[in-house]
């Protein structure tokens, strides 16, 4: 069978912002000498300014990066970095030009966020990284996958776990593509209290249930559904449950929105991102009985590689992200 055998590894793009960061350099520079200094500095500002949005949001306060850092390390990657962004049809570098591609202009042309993760998400299992596609179809199978505390460390010993648990590719490849399909929304996770890492996939393959979904993407033999139904009057009553399981049983209290997400995404199946778009959208709807109110604030309780998280909460402005939500009975 196609996913028997080993998997191979993925090139170490992880992040949404990267990929539309190529696209739009390749729409930039169309037709122009490709310049690795220009490339380096507008990718590495824009990776910069996610990292500080992020620790605006730590206790300790906001830490710059040092672009040397970030220079030296994306130097090394560039390679690796341009063959995927070919491979993903979004740029190339043909006779020392720039030339970008289909994927590049398609994203242009959308100004949904869940367009784009879609569009992304069928090239990326469309490429000939059998890696995307076989993860997604076994985690599906399994439903839900812990890998244990005991095992976090990127080395050996874990490639041995996860090879023995039916992924059968090496250790960071494992976690690039955990990384990528969680911005593409197909794949949540959470680290428990004990700081067990558990995975699971938010979205559904096969035919049988495909009236429960809203989307559906066919790519060879692999046919996905995408983003479930979900209906809005249950919605908000699991939401004020989840909410109220937080705060004792008390309204106007604020809890922690991360907490919360994590526990209400496990049991929904839903995408971190899927559930911002629902949330804001009861945010906004004035014919509910509650009154919702997010607020700025810092992380209460950091855990590993919550940072990809963080990025993902609703934004109140352009460098304030809502961790922290509180709710209004009887307010409308």
């Amino acid at each position: 069978m196609y996913c028997d055998e080993e998997w191979g590894s993925v090139r170490k793009v992880r992040y949404m912002d990267d990929i539309e960061a190529f696209a739009r350099y390749a729409l930039q520079y169309r037709n122009m000498k490709f310049s690795e200094d220009t490339f380096l500095s507008q990718f590495i500002s824009e990776r910069e300014d996610r990292h500080n949005l992020v620790q605006k949001h730590y206790k300790r306060g906001i830490q710059r990066t040092r672009t040397s850092m970030y220079e030296t390390k994306f130097k090394i990657t560039l390679p690796d970095s341009l063959t995927f962004m070919r491979e993903m049809k979004i740029l190339a570098v043909k006779d020392g030009l720039v030339i970008p591609l289909q994927l590049a202009e398609k994203l242009k042309s959308m100004s949904e966020e869940s367009q784009k993760r879609r569009a992304v998400l069928e090239y990326v299992l469309s490429s000939k990284y059998k890696t995307y596609q076989c993860f997604l179809k076994h985690l599906v199978q399994l439903g839900e996958f812990v890998v244990p505390f005991g095992y976090s460390k990127r080395d050996d010993q874990t490639r041995s776990f996860i090879n023995r648990e039916g992924f059968m590719t090496d250790t960071a490849s494992f976690y690039t593509t955990r990384d990528l399909f969680y911005e593409l929304d197909t794949v949540n996770w959470c680290v428990d209290d004990k700081r067990n890492l558990i995975m699971y996939p938010t979205v559904s393959t096969g035919k049988e249930d495909k009236d429960n979904w809203h989307e559906h993407l066919t790519i060879g033999n692999l046919a996905l559904n995408l983003r479930k139904k979900v209906d809005e009057e249950l919605f908000l009553d699991e939401m004020i449950d989840a909410y109220l399981n937080l705060t004792g049983r008390r309204f106007m209290a604020n809890a922690d929105l991360i907490q919360l997400r994590d526990a209400f995404c496990r049991k929904h199946r839903l995408g971190d991102f899927y559930f911002k778009e629902l949330l804001l959208h009861l945010v906004r709807n004035e014919s509910i009985p509650y009154r919702i109110i997010l607020s700025f604030g810092t992380v209460s309780m950091r855990k590993p590689n919550y940072d990809l998280k963080i990025v993902s909460l609703p934004k109140l402005s352009s460098n304030r992200l809502a961790l922290y939500i509180a709710i209004e009975e009887g307010a409308r």
